[in-house]
C-alpha cells in the first residue's frame, strides 16, 4: 500500500473487497429484517466499476451482489467509506444509484425492454479524524427549500435516505461487540485511532489483544501486511512502538512489519532524490515539461542519481534525460 492523500480509501477498499469481511460489516449495520432476507451465500463483488471514472472521486466504493429473500432478481449493496462528513452526500449516493441503474439496463436484452430496475441498499461507513457524522442522510435535507416550499411540493420531490454507520460515534466496546472478522475490526479501530482524543498506543494495543484472543486463522499475513502498511504509512505512532505492539503477534508479525518499514524509508530516499533533481532542474532552466517531470517521477533510484550527476553541469536539459552513454 503506498503513500498518497487516499490511504484510508485504499486501505478500506483493501479489507472489503474480501467477501467475508464485507458480510461481516453488513451483518452488523444492515437492519435485522432485511440482513434475514439477504443471500449471503450467494454474495459476490462486483468488478467492474458501474460508477464513472467522471463521477467518481475517489477509489473508495465497492458494490455486492446477492440475491434477496430467495428470489432470482439481483440487488446491489453499495458501500462507500466516508473520512469525513459530506453535507451533498445524499445527492452523491443518488448519483451512484443511478449510474448503477444505467449500467444494469445497458447489461440487458432489448427485448423483452425492462420494466423494473434492481433493489439497491446504500450504505455510507463514517471513519476517520472527526467525532461524528454531521451531515445529512437524507436528500430533502439538501434540498434549497424553506420548510413551507418542501411541504407543499413533497410529493413531487424526490425522496432518498442512505444507510449509515457512524464509527466515529460508535465506542470500541460497541464495536468489540460486533460478529466482525478480525481484519474488520482493525480496520475500523485504525481508521478512527488518529482522532486527537485517542490514545494510539493504548489502542494500538488494545487491537493486538483482540487479535490475541481471536481464534486461529482469523488473520494471516496479507491481513497484517495491510494494517502494518497503514499505520506505518499514516504515521499513528512511534516506530518503536509499532515494532513493540507487533512483536507480541510473533516474530513473523515483527518481520512484516521492519520489511514494510524498510521499503517506506528507501521510498523516502527516492522521493527525496525527485524533489532535489526537480528544484535543481528547474533552477537552471526554468519551468519543467510535464514530460520530464513525469520522467523523472517515475524513474528508480539509479537513474535519478545518473541525472543529478549530469543536471550539475548541464547546458541544456535535453543532455540530462538523454538515453545515450
Amino acid at each position: 500500500m503506498s503513500r498518497g492523500p487516499n490511504i484510508n480509501d485504499l486501505y478500506f477498499r483493501k479489507v472489503l473487497e474480501t467477501l467475508a469481511n464485507a458480510a461481516s460489516e453488513l451483518r452488523a449495520v444492515l437492519p435485522k429484517e432485511l440482513a434475514e432476507q439477504l443471500d449471503w451465500d450467494a454474495l459476490e463483488r462486483d468488478c467492474r466499476s458501474l460508477i464513472s471514472p467522471k463521477l467518481r472521486e475517489r477509489e473508495s466504493d465497492l458494490i455486492f451482489r446477492t440475491k434477496l429473500a430467495g428470489r432470482s432478481t439481483v440487488i446491489y449493496i453499495l458501500i462507500e467509506h466516508q473520512s469525513q462528513p459530506d453535507p451533498l452526500m445524499p445527492f452523491r449516493m443518488l448519483e451512484y444509484m443511478v449510474q448503477i441503474w444505467n449500467r444494469w439496463l445497458a447489461d440487458q436484452p432489448k427485448t423483452p425492454k425492462p420494466k423494473k430496475v434492481p433493489l439497491i441498499i446504500p450504505l455510507v461507513v463514517h471513519a476517520g479524524r472527526r467525532a461524528r457524522w454531521t451531515g445529512p442522510t437524507e436528500l430533502l435535507d439538501v434540498i434549497d427549500a424553506d420548510p413551507v416550499a418542501l411541504e407543499k411540493f413533497g410529493a413531487y420531490l424526490p425522496r432518498f435516505r442512505f444507510l449509515l454507520d457512524d464509527v466515529c460515534a460508535t465506542k470500541v466496546d460497541a464495536l468489540r461487540e460486533r460478529p466482525l472478522t478480525v481484519p474488520v475490526f482493525a480496520l475500523l479501530m485504525l481508521l478512527t485511532m488518529a482522532r486527537p482524543s485517542r490514545n494510539a498506543e493504548v489502542e494500538l494495543n488494545s487491537l493486538i489483544d483482540h487479535m490475541l484472543d481471536a481464534p486461529e486463522g482469523s488473520f494471516d499475513d496479507e491481513d497484517l501486511k495491510a494494517m502494518a502498511g497503514y499505520i506505518l504509512n499514516t504515521d499513528l505512532t512511534s516506530d518503536e512502538i509499532i515494532d513493540t505492539a507487533f512483536a507480541r503477534l510473533g516474530s513473523d508479525a515483527k518481520e512484516i512489519v521492519m520489511t514494510i518499514a524498510d521499503t517506506l524509508r528507501a521510498e523516502g530516499r527516492v522521493q527525496e532524490r525527485v524533489d532535489m533533481l526537480l528544484k535543481l532542474l528547474a533552477s537552471k532552466f526554468g519551468r519543467l515539461p510535464k514530460q520530464t517531470i513525469v520522467s523523472i517521477k517515475s524513474a528508480d533510484a539509479a537513474k535519478l542519481g545518473t541525472w543529478f550527476d549530469r543536471a550539475l553541469t548541464a547546458n541544456h536539459l535535453e543532455e540530462v534525460l538523454h538515453t545515450g552513454s
